[in-house]
Parts: structure tokens; sequence; C-alpha cells
């Protein structure tokens, strides 16, 4: 099938490029860092009085896991592969594509491998840091208890979004955080690629604009309607109160669809000198 012969070339295409490699590798060393710094914070602590590893993961609560979420989150997945459709309008390449495969199935191609790879450059960084947290924190932890809260829970959790998952399995819920944050990484890929369709942008705008996005949502929501309107609030595990889960897949699911309707409008069904 043409379109499976495409998936394969833009993986292969997405594999090798530069920015796929740089922003990889901004973001295992993003998530090392804070690791280092635990391992050094807890030398020679007595077990007890080590956070369970679910809690030490850097998207619980982690002063670089915050920078992270809050800049750099809608940005890197934006330079991974996002921006490369512009690029191809920039050089005509296009021209030599659209020549060898249908337009239609090309656009859709990329645009899916754009919307996995936004994904799976969040995510893995991110299981990488649970994973090494396994090494130098035990899976649970008598820590809290001991620091005065009460022994039947691990953790004050009147203000996270899903407790009773928190509660049953500590492990999935943190599961679950990475893959909304990965969500919202591929969201911001997709969001850039739908930008590329616009007329007259360059290519910082292409990138930019997931980022200038989000992070002007998240101080203006904040400050006029409150923190369960602000996307940043939804992707921490160590949990914001009053949050409504209904609000963050909404914004998703806005998102998608705005990107799917401006990529069909101006890419799929729009005529080009290629295309009558």
């Amino acid at each position: 099938m043409e379109f499976t012969r495409l998936i394969r070339t833009e993986v292969h295409s997405l594999l090798k490029r530069r920015e796929f490699l740089i922003v990889m590798t901004i973001n295992l060393v993003w998530m090392i860092v804070p690791f280092l710094m635990d391992c050094m914070k807890y030398y020679q602590t007595e077990i007890t009085y080590i956070p369970p590893a679910n809690e030490l993961w850097v998207g619980f609560h982690n002063h670089m896991g915050e920078a992270y979420y809050l800049f750099l989150l809608p940005l890197l997945p934006a330079l991974v592969y996002a921006d490369t459709h512009y690029l191809n309008l920039k050089t005509g390449m296009y021209k030599n594509i659209y020549s060898r495969c249908r337009k239609s199935t090309y656009i859709l191609a990329k645009g899916v491998v754009i919307l996995v790879s936004g994904f799976i450059i969040v995510f893995l960084p991110l299981l990488l840091n649970q994973l090494l947290c396994f090494l130098i924190a035990p899976l649970h932890s008598t820590r809290n208890s001991l620091g005065g809260w009460p022994a039947y829970t691990s953790y004050p959790t009147y203000t996270l979004l899903f407790e009773s998952l928190f509660l049953r399995k500590p492990y999935l819920y943190n599961f679950l955080y990475m893959a909304m944050a990965s969500v919202l990484g591929s969201m911001s890929a997709l969001l850039s690629y739908a930008v590329s369709f616009l007329n007259g942008q360059s290519r910082l705008i292409v990138v930019a604009t997931p980022m200038i996005i989000y992070v002007v949502w998240n101080f203006t929501a904040a400050f006029l309607l409150g923190d369960e309107y602000s996307l940043y609030a939804y992707l921490f595990g160590g949990g914001v109160a009053d949050l409504m889960p209904s609000y963050f897949f909404f914004c998703m699911a806005l998102c998608l669809m705005v990107c799917l309707a401006i990529i069909f409008m101006k890419g799929v069904f729009k005529k080009d000198e290629l295309h009558n």
C-alpha cells in the first residue's frame, strides 16, 4: 500500500534527522539530571526516609519537571519533524514528492508520523526517569506516615485528579500522566504541522506557535479564570485542587479537530499547480 510505504519512508527520514537526535538528547539529559540530583540528595539516607519511586518521578513534583512542562513540552515536539512540510514547500521539494505519490496520502502519512513522533519524544524520557527512580528508591515507603500523615495513606490525596488510581496503582497513575503529557506533545507537533499549511509563515512561526499559544493561555487562564483552566496544572501527578479531567481532554480533542480542519482544507483538498 502506498500509505504504508510513505509511513516507512517518513519514519526513516525522522530517525535520520539531526533535529530528532538533538531534541531526544535534550529530553534525556533533562530527565537524567534530576535523577542525579536525587542520588546526591538521598545519598546515605535511611531507606525509610526516602520517598517511593512513584513520588520521586520527575513528573510527580519536581522543579525541573515544572520547567519542562511549562516551556519545553510545547516546543521540543514541534522541532522534531513538524516543520518538514514547510521546508518542502520552501525548497520546492514538494513538486518532486507530489509527482511520485498522491498528495493527500503523503500529507496524511506525514501527519501520522509527526503525531507519533511528538508522543514518543516526550513519553520515552519520562519513562526513563521513572525507571531510574527504581534504582534509588523503594517501590513503597513509610516516609510520609513517619512525617505525621495517617498510616493508611502514602501521600495527601485530596488534590489528586485520579485519587483512586493513585491509591490502588500508583505506577499506573504515573503512566497515565506520562501519556497525558505525551498527548500534549503530540498536539503541539500536529499544531505546528497545521500552521505550516498557512500561507506566508516563517519556520520560526511554524515551530514556535504551539509554545506561544500554550504559555500565553496558561498564564492568562490561571490569572483570569483559575488554575483549573490552565493546561499546565493537569500535567503534575502531585496534584492541584479543583481540576476537571474533562477540561483537559476537551482541549486536546478541540486542538485535534482544529488541526485536522486546517490540514484538510489547506492541504488535502486544496488544489495546486500539480493537482488541478
